[in-house]
């Protein structure tokens, strides 16, 4: 692996996807479940990911978050040394947005659900 400029624009496309997608989905959808049921939820959600990997998706993949990196390592569209960088930078974007905010980083309810509460 050649740590190059494609390198770096990759992994911090990867960043950015997955801030991208925690911004849009925990925090812009949700508020609209109440207001218009789950048929808002997903289009809404449809859309935000139409959005991601539309934008993204041409420079690191728009894996967004590590149960999708592992997946695309395990069929083959990814090399695993970059996606440990993947991974890496997926969990550093959990980190700095709860950080703002003084949310304690809690592990005890899982990987999934910690991804997700951001």
């Amino acid at each position: 692996m050649k740590f190059n400029k494609l390198f770096f624009v990759q992994i911090f496309g990867e960043f950015c996807a997955a801030s991208m997608w925690m911004q849009l989905h925990c925090y812009g959808i949700d508020p609209l479940v109440a207001e218009g049921g789950v048929m808002s939820y997903g289009l809404c959600d449809g859309c935000a990911l139409m959005i991601i990997i539309q934008t993204f998706g041409c420079v690191s993949g728009a894996y967004m978050n590590p149960c999708l990196t592992v997946a695309g390592v395990i069929m083959g569209k990814l090399k695993w040394d970059l996606a440990i960088f993947y991974v890496i930078m997926q969990y550093l974007d959990l980190y700095t947005r709860r950080l703002p905010f003084g949310i304690p980083h809690d592990f005890s309810m899982g990987v999934g659900s910690v991804l997700c509460l951001g």
